[in-house]
């Protein structure tokens, strides 16, 4: 969507239909390897909302900080690009470090679906995440910038 908040094209429309991945490639002081995907998802014009899916699949980058700086980009998109307002994501609760570099940027929990998922003979629950552009924007100052 323009940053003017003119109306979406006709692309722009298409592409609420398609979800995109963006792969993610390295870690800091790693080679170039796939590592993972971020993917903005569900984009809703009127409404100023999107999904973000992350998944960081390789064990040996985790902890590494290569999460934290990628998921930086869609956010940055969505915010500074699209001109969105909210976007949402879901974590399940046995994903530690994801959910503390989400709530490290900035992101809040505002509801849980419980033992939404089974998985190894266990219940787990399912936390789902806003982060509004207003708190987008105050962490500004304390992000890094690129280049």
């Amino acid at each position: 969507m323009p940053q003017d908040g003119g109306a979406p094209t006709q692309g722009h429309r298409q592409g609420e239909r398609r979800q995109r991945a963006t792969p993610v490639r390295g870690a800091p002081g790693a080679d170039d390897r796939l590592v993972g995907f971020l993917a903005l998802d569900g984009i809703r014009w009127t409404r100023g909302v999107c999904s973000l899916g992350v998944l960081i699949g390789r064990p040996e980058v985790w902890g590494r900080g290569c999460g934290s700086a990628a998921i930086q980009v869609p956010l940055a998109f969505a915010f500074d690009e699209l001109n969105l307002h909210r976007v949402e994501l879901a974590v399940f609760s046995y994903i530690q470090r994801a959910i503390a570099m989400y709530e490290r940027l900035g992101s809040r929990v505002e509801g849980t679906r419980r033992e939404r998922l089974h998985r190894d003979g266990h219940r787990h629950d399912m936390h789902l995440y806003g982060l509004l552009r207003r708190e987008w924007d105050e962490l500004a100052g304390a992000r890094p910038t690129a280049g």
